[in-house]
């Protein structure tokens, strides 16, 4: 699968007789060979020569680490980081040079004894696509465990009700409950899209926040607690966005006047034009359907929107989310301010993980689904009313948040 390790570097005797332990249980001879070269690194018998590229890999949350990509004869990259300097550990990624360019292939995370102690293999259809991630155990021996990466989405109904749009990263769509309430057209084909790969496909995941081998799954528990706050039938339609593309949302925005989609939750970024280049052109789209109501997650850096808000003169089919702790104060989380029209509880709120596993979470993504689903029930009971007039009737349910930090409308209380 994996071309064999161009080993561009001299071994020291020494530097193998202590690699013998560690390939013994190595059956797979590209694993052997990728143990042996990220072994060497580790130990410090190998010197390599200057990076070719350094950059910083964001590991979740507010957590990032500098990684420094290595170039071998044979073109392929091998990618070296600390995800955490107190423990140690060192993972390192190996990228194959094909004829379609560079690919994840393979990596491992090593502890301070330099023992490969797991990783993960992507596995690829002969088309070139990803199709899973193999997890790995100790030595890099194959656990039999994967995560698909792109399956087909099950056959189903149409369950009715209003149609709601989740732009994010896909949903789990094999998970029964997830599956049982998309939005389906005759033939019962679902009406989500994956404008990341562009096909009909809009499985979760997203591989350019924390890299391939280790791909962000959000859009399932953004889902999770649409579906568990929804006050009556929805019909979900969910879209894979690339979050560094946004020359596709005039695409998005056609296909959801297409599909006659009424309310869209967008949990990706945030409101402010100062963190999202293009913001301009996003607003234009929004505007040009002024029959949809868009429901924004504020963002969770914790900063006054208010002015950067204003400076964007956003269309009044938009709605703004922020979160709200069980106290009623805003989230510590929450970007907050006049720029925020309304927040939910979301610090925390139950939920449930890419695996369907109960998870609290927290921050205005999982704010903005419980609006949209007072949204949409709103809507269930008067379908006559234009976006305009929904986002009135949802800032005129709200409560006045609790402590210094602004919303300016208040805070929806849960309504399960």
């Amino acid at each position: 699968m994996m071309s064999r390790l161009s080993m561009r570097w001299r071994w020291p005797v020494v530097a193998v007789v202590c690699l013998a332990p560690l390939l013994a249980q190595g059956d797979d001879a590209p694993h052997r060979d990728f143990l042996e070269l990220a072994a060497g690194w580790c130990s410090g018998a190998v010197r390599a020569d200057r990076p070719v590229a350094r950059g910083r890999l964001p590991l979740g949350g507010d957590r990032f680490a500098g990684f420094a990509d290595f170039a071998q004869d044979n073109g392929d990259i091998l990618r070296a980081y600390d995800p955490d300097p107190r423990s140690g550990a060192r993972i390192y990624e190996l990228f194959n040079r094909s004829e379609r360019g560079l690919r994840a292939a393979l990596s491992g995370r090593l502890d301070a004894d330099c023992r490969a102690v797991e990783g993960r293999e992507i596995h690829y259809l002969a088309s070139g696509r990803a199709e899973a991630i193999e997890h790995l155990g100790a030595n890099l021996v194959r656990t039999g465990r994967r995560e698909l990466l792109n399956p087909p989405v099950p056959a189903g109904s149409d369950p009715g009700g209003i149609r709601v749009a989740l732009v994010d990263s896909g949903v789990n769509y094999l998970i029964p409950e997830v599956a049982r309430a998309l939005a389906r057209d005759e033939q019962g084909r679902s009406l989500g899209y994956d404008f990341r790969e562009m096909d009909d496909r809009p499985f979760d995941v997203d591989p350019l926040k924390r890299g391939p081998f280790a791909p962000v799954r959000h859009g399932t528990s953004v889902a999770s607690v649409l579906l568990a706050h929804a006050q009556g039938r929805l019909s979900l339609v969910p879209y894979s966005f690339p979050g560094n593309d946004f020359r596709r949302f005039r695409m998005l925005v056609d296909d959801l006047r297409r599909k006659q989609v009424r309310i869209v939750n967008m949990s990706i970024g945030n409101t402010d034009p100062r963190g999202q280049r293009n913001w301009q052109e996003i607003v234009q789209a929004m505007a040009s359907v002024p029959e949809v109501l868009f429901v924004l997650a504020a963002g969770n850096e914790g900063r006054d929107l208010g002015d950067a808000a204003a400076a964007t003169s956003r269309p009044a089919n938009v709605l703004v989310v922020g979160a709200v702790d069980a106290s009623g104060a805003v989230s510590r989380l929450s970007n907050h301010g006049a720029g925020v029209d309304v927040a939910a509880l979301a610090d925390p709120v139950a939920g449930r993980g890419f695996d369907w596993r109960p998870r609290d979470l927290r921050g205005t993504s999982f704010a903005a689904p419980q609006i949209v689903a007072l949204a949409a029930g709103i809507l269930q009971k008067e379908p006559g009313l234009d976006a305009m007039e929904l986002k009135r009737r949802i800032c005129s349910a709200a409560t006045p948040v609790r402590g210094e930090r602004e919303i300016a409308c208040g805070y929806i209380e849960a309504r399960l």
